[in-house]
């Protein structure tokens, strides 16, 4: 609900696409993506068909999405290990036609990599499956209604919709309930002078029976007076059937900051690997730091959930995406001695290297 908080202070404050390709099931193939790029796939599919897709990531941090025959988001899906392993969505068609599939690089300015399509299937749909891919159209089209309801200033339609008992948290921690959301709806003559444009993506459900979960990526664009706010947040809402209908309980929101990657240095891959080694944070807590001649490699205990961490100035690394920073300090024999996790805020992980 924060965009409802947003409008209202604002009152008072006065790709390149390649031609789509028909996704054949069971067939496999590599291709190259990079920068802007986006590879589209049509698939056609029927009422109740569960469609499964798994991606190898062979260089290329690529994201998944699905629209359905109307243009919705039907399934989207980035796992959080950057260029290399698998993204696999699944996801049901709850209308018969033609679906399309796009693979596109999570960053706009990733360099070149490639992607190889590992399995493409189709089965029918188990009742769980179905059930779950129901509700979370059902929700998504509350939210949906509420948003608008919000963005046109329909305090009734609000009323409808939010239980009495509703509480939620602000991405600056403040707690308000329903009357407070209701405030922020703005009047219908101020609703109209703004124009707003919403979309919901990596939307996942909880069923508990007359309860449910819903959490999602909220990302929208407010435009008045000639000027643009642009708002990303991860909400996560809670819903109650009531007579058959379901309302708002609870919710939360988080801000997503998305730094701007600063530019790649490169760097002699022998001077890379001087920092590479492991580093001790705490008794028994160590840092691993791998090189693989290009940037670095960290992980604690799980190799397999590394995080990419490239060059962009003297002795300083960066993770796309991320604020953060890796220093490393050398002493004055040039040995690289200890490594530093330097957060957006200024606070600061040191870690001892010892090996």
């Amino acid at each position: 609900m924060k965009k409802i908080f947003v409008i209202t202070a604002l009152m008072l404050a006065a790709a390149t696409f390649s031609a789509a390709q028909k996704l054949e099931t069971g067939k496999t193939f590599e291709r190259e993506i990079g920068g802007a790029e986006k590879h589209g796939y049509d698939i056609q599919l029927r009422k109740d068909e569960a469609y499964s897709l798994v991606v190898e990531q062979r260089g290329a941090d690529v994201v998944l999405r699905a629209y359905a025959p109307d243009g919705s988001l039907a399934a989207d899906i980035d796992t959080p290990n950057g260029t290399k392993g698998d993204e696999a969505m699944l996801f049901v068609a709850l209308t018969s036609g033609n679906y399309r599939i796009e693979i596109s690089p999570l960053d706009a300015d990733a360099p070149k990599g490639k992607y190889f399509v590992k399995t493409a299937a189709t089965r029918a749909a188990t009742k769980a499956e179905r059930n779950d891919a129901q509700l979370k159209n059902d929700l998504l089209a509350v939210v949906r209604a509420l948003d608008n309801a919000a963005n046109r200033g329909d305090k009734t339609a609000g009323q409808r919709m939010i239980a009495d008992d509703y509480i939620t948290t602000s991405i600056e921690g403040r707690t308000s309930y329903k009357a407070d959301t209701m405030t922020g709806f703005p009047e219908p003559n101020d609703a109209e002078k703004v124009k707003i444009n919403t979309n919901y993506s990596n939307v996942q459900v909880r069923d508990y029976g007359d309860t449910a979960l819903l959490s999602f990526i909220d990302s929208t664009a407010i435009q008045i007076g000639g000027q643009t706010v642009d708002s990303k947040m991860r909400i996560t809402q809670i819903f109650r059937r009531i007579n058959g209908q379901w309302q708002l309980a609870a919710g939360h929101a988080t801000e997503i900051k998305k730094a701007q990657n600063p530019p790649i240095v490169k760097l002699d891959a022998k001077v890379l690997s001087e920092y590479a080694g492991q580093y001790e944070i705490a008794p028994g807590v160590i840092l691993n730091i791998e090189s693989d001649g290009e940037k670095l490699l960290l992980y604690t205990k799980d190799a397999s959930n590394k995080s990419e961490w490239y060059l962009m100035g003297e002795n300083t690394f960066f993770y796309r995406g991320s604020t953060q920073r890796t220093v490393f300090v050398r002493d004055a024999s040039g040995k690289v001695i200890e490594a530093i996790r330097r957060a957006d805020d200024g606070q600061e992980l040191k870690a001892k290297k010892i090996k």
